[in-house]
């Protein structure tokens, strides 16, 4: 997230006067579009929840997979990943494939020791 800024620094940031600021934050005007977006950036603010409470959809998402919830991801993939090149997206899908594989690898080995221990499993009818 950005640190604590002015009402004047955010208005210069995303490219309006801090009077329509006032004005959005009092609710007597409505951001366009590509200022709701430009504040949801500025603020580490979900492009989703910033249309909501800017009224222009009605509402948030139900998913959780559609939100991501660390600051500095959000942040990431609002900012840098647009303009990441191609051979950096990939080399970031293949770091997430080997995620995937290590945390499948752990939870079958929890399952495996959970198994063992359980008891009558592994022992052999008497």
């Amino acid at each position: 997230m950005h640190p604590r800024m002015t009402q004047t620094e955010l208005a210069e940031i995303i490219g309006i006067t801090p009077g329509f600021l006032a004005h959005i934050e009092t609710g007597r005007s409505r951001p366009s579009l590509e200022n709701t977006i430009a504040l949801s950036k500025a603020l580490g603010v979900a492009v989703f929840e910033m249309l909501y409470a800017a009224g222009r959809i009605d509402s948030l998402p139900t998913n959780d997979d559609t939100t991501i919830k660390e600051p500095e991801l959000r942040m990431f993939f609002s900012d840098y990943w647009p303009r990441m090149p191609e051979d950096e997206k990939e080399l970031f899908r293949q770091f997430m494939r080997i995620m995937k594989m290590r945390d499948r690898d752990r939870q079958s080995e929890q399952a495996r020791r959970l198994k063992q221990l359980e008891p009558g499993k592994d022992s052999e009818p008497a």
